[in-house]
């Protein structure tokens, strides 16, 4: 069964949990399936889960850092342009407001074409 397959089966109660369990339930440091996704760097999975509203784009993991950091680690472009698409604050400050902004993020990692994204 494929991803996009499951989330389907989950918003209509067939998969023996419903997609608001599904998207919010969290690894132990805290990641969503959206942060995991946007750390495989898989724009098949990032675009599967926001697909739907209930799909959290600012949710903090336990360190306060949210998916669209992980976008800039893994260099995808298209995860990035895909959490931006779907409202994704990219002037949030991470690690709980405390951290850098998105901006620094990209020219810290190095990756000219994030700092390209429209943001």
């Amino acid at each position: 069964m494929g991803f996009r397959n499951l989330l389907a089966r989950a918003a209509l109660g067939k998969a023996g949990c419903s997609l608001g369990t599904l998207l919010d339930s969290r690894n132990e440091y805290g990641q969503t399936a959206l942060h995991m996704a946007v750390m495989r760097g898989s724009i098949e999975m990032v675009d599967a889960i926001l697909e739907h509203p209930e799909a959290d784009v600012e949710a903090h993991d336990k360190d306060g850092d949210p998916p669209i950091l992980f976008t800039l680690a893994c260099g995808m472009t298209e995860c990035l342009k895909a959490l931006i698409k779907r409202g994704a604050d990219v002037n949030v400050r991470l690690k709980e407001g405390l951290g850098p902004s998105i901006a620094h993020m990209c020219a810290g990692y190095g990756e000219p074409e994030c700092m390209q994204v429209k943001m």
